[in-house]
């Protein structure tokens, strides 16, 4: 019997809805607590998140980067034994996407809108302060900082917890959802209360994740329409932004994961392919190549190593700013995009799934930080650092200003303002409704079709909680959006711990049993 039926047995069914009472009840009534409290008390709440953030960074600092370390080293062990030749689904399953859907998916769930962020904008401010990856050239340092803050430590991240969610689904026959990773200590109980509680955390951590990337999101529209049409910047325009990306994601998600997402995200890696050739070979390609040897053998050499020195630094501040806001970020977000890997990743064998999530999606990652961090530097330096001075007014210019600097031909300007502009609007619609499907799969009970009323409702609340951060935060709308994420990332790193250990087990029990049948 499908374990998922267990579950949505117990659903709610009247008016047309199909959830589970507990999950869907308790998960929103936090978020509209958090709703109700951040505008009503807007600066007690601004300054609550601040002393809850530094006392993190404090506390729970070995926390993040251990769980990093932890990740990486469990994955390669997987990927390289026995455990690595298990089929996701039995040993007859077979892949439902093809690579090319698959990979796209894979890119834009986990990080693409980061990637149009922060893609120019991190290597230049890197140039003279980053205290890691010492070298002679400091545009090496800089780059291979930022490959070393999106690469192979933040898909690793993904991965194991991707792999535990389909294993325990597709192999042991476990609902897809966060409470299947505590069935080895809670065994049945998982179908009761103490998994609803589990589900509605995952969905609670889910949402402000998202909605805090919907934010992020808002903040780099709004500047690319002030800079390129003179739009004012204001948290009113952010919000009508906020409304116009929800209302295209909550489209996406009602036409379902084969059509709108997997489209949708096919759509953002051609974009993304386009803007990179343009970049690529109008720009200054043989500075482009050569930085490219030097700065990927820098992260390649010692990525691992910086991994396990974090702690030892004395630029802590630095750290904390940089390193461990990007590590919580991908921890934050690593349950809804685990669960979104693993349900398009049936049929993928372990060594596939893991080695796949990640070197391909880091491959992608390190050729767009080197392109586009090489042509700040570029196009910085024919502006007698103008650049970075826009840069470090508002970092969500770093795109539309270096388009404008680096590139002479009107025509060449517009197509890619205008594509900037289409990739990262609907880089945020991929993310916000495979988002949306993971917090309504958890909130139904795993049924395969879900009322479109309920999806439209999660895709709404999470828009909500978007335009509450934006309200609150203010001016320093981002600074709060990176707090929350820093705030949401300590349960999940400490699950990922936990899960990082039991899957093991787990694996290798099943491969026992395997080897008994045959």
């Amino acid at each position: 019997m499908d374990n998922n039926n267990i579950l949505s047995k117990r659903n709610y069914k009247k008016y047309g809805f199909n959830i589970n009472l507990v999950v869907s009840i308790l998960s929103a009534t936090i978020i509209m607590v958090f709703f109700i409290f951040g505008f009503t008390h807007k600066d007690t709440f601004f300054n609550s998140v601040v002393q809850v953030k530094d006392m993190i960074l404090i506390v729970f600092k070995p926390v993040f980067i251990w769980t990093i370390v932890l990740v990486f080293i469990v994955s390669i062990y997987i990927s390289f034994s026995k455990m690595g030749t298990i089929r996701l689904g039995g040993s007859k399953a077979r892949p439902k996407f093809s690579n090319f859907a698959w990979y796209a998916m894979l890119f834009s769930a986990g990080m693409g809108i980061g990637l149009m962020f922060y893609g120019i904008a991190e290597p230049l401010m890197y140039e003279n302060a980053t205290p890691l990856f010492s070298s002679s050239n400091n545009i090496d340092s800089a780059l291979a900082t930022a490959y070393f803050h999106w690469g192979i430590q933040a898909w690793i991240i993904y991965g194991i917890m991707g792999l535990a969610l389909s294993f325990y689904s597709f192999n042991m026959n476990l609902p897809l959802a966060p409470r299947s990773l505590f069935y080895p200590v809670l065994k049945n109980k998982i179908y009761g209360v103490i998994g609803d509680i589990i589900d509605a955390i995952a969905v609670v951590t889910t949402l402000f994740a998202l909605a805090s990337s919907l934010g992020l999101g808002a903040i780099q529209v709004n500047s690319g329409f002030n800079y390129i049409f003179g739009l004012a910047i204001s948290t009113n325009i952010q919000i009508i932004i906020v409304i116009i990306i929800t209302f295209l994601a909550t489209l996406s998600v009602i036409s379902g994961l084969n059509k709108g997402v997997r489209i949708l995200s096919e759509l953002n890696l051609k974009l993304t392919f386009t803007i990179f050739l343009i970049f690529l070979i109008a720009g200054p390609t043989l500075t482009i190549i050569s930085n490219g040897f030097h700065s990927i053998g820098l992260y390649l050499s010692h990525g691992f190593i910086e991994s396990t020195k974090l702690g030892y630094y004395e630029d802590t501040q630095w750290i904390s700013k940089w390193t461990l806001f990007y590590w919580s970020w991908w921890i934050s977000w690593s349950v809804f995009v685990g669960m979104f890997i693993a349900k398009i990743s049936y049929g993928r064998t372990i060594r596939e799934f893991i080695l796949s999530i990640m070197f391909i999606p880091t491959i992608l990652t390190v050729l767009w930080f080197l392109v586009m961090g090489t042509s700040g530097f570029y196009a910085n330096n024919l502006s007698n650092g103008e650049l970075l001075n826009t840069i470090n007014g508002d970092v969500s210019l770093a795109l539309y200003a270096t388009i404008i600097i680096l590139f002479k031909n009107h025509i060449l300007i517009l197509l890619l303002e205008a594509l900037a502009v289409i990739l990262i609007i609907s880089f945020f619609v991929t993310s916000s409704d495979s988002g949306c499907l993971v917090v309504d799969s958890l909130t139904n009970g795993g049924i395969n079709k879900s009322p479109k009323k309920q999806k439209i409702f999660w895709s709404f609340l999470q828009g909500l909680l978007a335009i509450v951060l934006i309200i609150t935060g203010g001016v320093k709308a981002l600074d709060l959006i990176q707090m929350i994420l820093i705030i949401v990332a300590v349960p999940i790193s400490i699950i990922l711990i936990y899960t990082s250990i039991t899957i093991v087990v787990q694996l290798k029990k099943y491969l026992k049993e395997e080897k008994k049948r045959f």
